[in-house]
């Protein structure tokens, strides 16, 4: 039963290292893929976007999230892009970016 168990442990961690390395791709592809996104948008002087044109990118989002299938609502997107939004209703992309990927990691926005 000692080898059986330790069999066990072994396809374990090497499931766990799998899922890891996996979750790890899907992090960098939501991340490269979000920044492109946002890359279309026009910004001002300082790289910002203003929040309707963010969220004008809601379905596109919401299809890059199916596609890694990440469980996700519009209304979770919705309230990422309106936490990420300064004092002047503008986005710069390293916070969009950071939100979109924190989304797909599974933290939601409770405002």
């Amino acid at each position: 039963t000692g080898v059986i168990s330790e069999s066990m442990f072994e396809k374990n961690q090497v499931r766990m290292e799998e899922n890891r390395q996996e979750k790890d791709l899907q992090r960098k592809m939501i991340s490269e893929q979000s920044a492109k996104l946002f890359n279309r948008l026009q910004t001002d002087a300082d790289g910002k976007a203003e929040r309707s044109r963010v969220e004008a990118l809601i379905p596109r989002i919401e299809a890059m999230f199916e596609y890694a299938c990440v469980d996700s609502s519009m209304d979770d997107i919705s309230r990422i892009i309106s936490l990420k939004a300064d004092q002047d209703d503008m986005i710069n992309k390293d916070d969009f970016v950071t939100g979109i990927v924190a989304l797909a990691c599974g933290v939601r926005p409770i405002s």
